[in-house]
């Protein structure tokens, strides 16, 4: 493939995403009450292989390749034009939430982190313990998980994955709302980096205990005790941030213990 046929390959995808974008976009406004992100993402649902490569194969795997063929070693690898594709569309990702944290207003958390921790831990809690039942209940499955898995690293990886925000939608949907500069928005986007800040430590935790493929039982051992760490030493100081402060001991008396259980 020469350089001109790259590019366009590159410049007929963008065109394509474009308008079918802002055309599902628009009907999603117009008739569902949708925004625009949302319908975005309903877009490339549609224009992969879900609706697209069913309805029009070949087109769909000439205009969006996945591989190409290297005729002279007899090899595949990842297309160019799909691999510029990703380059770009992370290069706008990256600008986008760079606008977002320039729009940010910090005077609106004043007084308001502890209700930002909260909801924030909220969001973390629930679906982190309806992800690891799911995660038990998947490891009694054969052939969701390698056989060295075991059963507290499977509900640690389904539960943190499961309590991963969207981020980017998230912070897109206030955008679009006029509600990215309001309070209440500040507070959103703070509760939700913090959500997402936590989830991805956690799930970075299992993928670390399991690159090397060990032992079940050293597995687990490992990773129950990585939490026991940062569970002693990030719980007291983010108890005292967010829960609210109890009345002044008398004097003399011992003080109470900052509890360590409640956000665990």
């Amino acid at each position: 493939m020469s350089q001109l046929e790259l590019a366009i390959r590159m410049f007929l995808q963008l065109t394509v995403i474009l308008l079918f974008c802002r055309g599902i976009g628009w009907i999603g406004r117009r008739f569902f009450g949708q925004t625009q992100v949302v319908m975005e993402m309903v877009a490339g649902v549609l224009l992969g292989p879900s609706l697209f490569g069913l309805l029009a194969p070949q087109l769909q795997a000439w205009l969006f390749p996945r591989q190409l063929e290297l005729v002279d070693v007899g090899g595949k690898i990842g297309h160019p034009s799909m691999i510029i594709l990703y380059a770009l569309s992370q290069v706008g990702l990256v600008l986008y939430m760079f606008l977002i944290g320039l729009e940010f207003n910090a005077d609106h958390l004043r007084g308001r982190v502890r209700s930002a921790g909260l909801i924030s831990g909220a969001g973390i809690v629930v679906p982190f313990v309806l992800g690891g039942t799911l995660g038990l209940w998947m490891l009694g499955r054969g052939g969701l998980f390698q056989g060295q898995v075991g059963a507290f690293s499977a509900a640690l990886y389904i539960g943190s994955s499961m309590a991963i925000t969207a981020f980017p939608m998230l912070a897109r949907i206030l955008y679009e709302r006029g509600l990215s500069s309001t309070r209440l928005g500040t507070v959103t986007l703070a509760a939700g980096s913090s959500d997402d800040a936590m989830a991805w430590c956690l799930l970075a935790v299992v993928l670390a205990s399991q690159k090397r493929q060990p032992e079940r039982g050293a597995a687990d051992h490992r990773g129950r005790r990585a939490l026991r760490r940062s569970h002693a030493r990030l719980g007291p100081p983010v108890a005292r941030a967010l829960l609210p402060p109890t009345s002044s001991a008398p004097a003399g008396s011992a003080p109470t213990p900052t509890p360590r259980c409640w956000w665990w």
